[in-house]
């Protein structure tokens, strides 16, 4: 069944507010984070013929903001399905949206998302792309080696409690990151 929204994408509201030089509050930034991570976090618990789900596409375009505050993923007719233990064969991710470990050829999971989360996050507070460079390739080498860290630097309005959960979410190691999305959204949650 398909659901009619009423709002617009975060990519488009977040190029409203650049237009307009004005950031969105870090707390609705995360309650945005946080309504992603719960979404996220129902399509992780789907399996389809034994193999994992994951959203494999988890940005800017891909969350609905409703004109009465609703936050929904969307697009997930480009969810990945693989096996665990195995390159999953369906829609890559766009440059915004890849994952240290999908960089590194290793199947994308539901861990890919939380890290793609986090990102979103950090880019609906600060209105800059995190890892963005003028090609693929460079943007690739960023995410694999940019020192995060110095970019919560140059945004000092990011509260530190807030910089070490999202820290977290982007350990370049999914092992390292929260044990699961909904993991990731409670942390988020405990921040507000």
């Amino acid at each position: 069944a398909l659901e009619l929204l009423s709002g617009c994408d975060l990519f488009t509201l977040l190029d409203a507010c650049t237009k307009a030089k004005r950031r969105i509050p870090p707390a609705l930034a995360v309650t945005i984070g946080v309504r992603c991570a719960r979404g996220l976090a129902a399509i992780h618990q789907l399996a389809v013929e034994g193999q994992a789900v994951a959203h494999g596409d988890v940005a800017h375009k891909s969350v609905m903001v409703t004109h009465d505050g609703r936050v929904k993923m969307i697009d997930l007719g480009v969810a990945a399905y693989q096996e665990l233990g195995q390159v999953a064969p369906l829609a890559r991710a766009h440059a915004g949206a890849l994952t240290p470990e999908v960089i590194a050829g290793r199947p994308m999971s539901p861990a890919s998302d939380q890290f793609a989360l986090a990102v979103l996050v950090w880019e609906a507070m600060t209105l800059r792309r995190l890892f963005m460079a003028d090609t693929p390739a460079a943007t690739s080498q960023n995410i694999l080696t940019l020192d995060v860290a110095t970019r919560f630097e140059r945004h000092a309005f990011v509260p530190d409690g807030l910089q070490a959960v999202l820290m977290r979410a982007l350990e370049r190691d999914p092992a390292a990151r929260y044990e699961d999305v909904a993991a990731f959204g409670r942390a988020l949650e405990g921040w507000l």
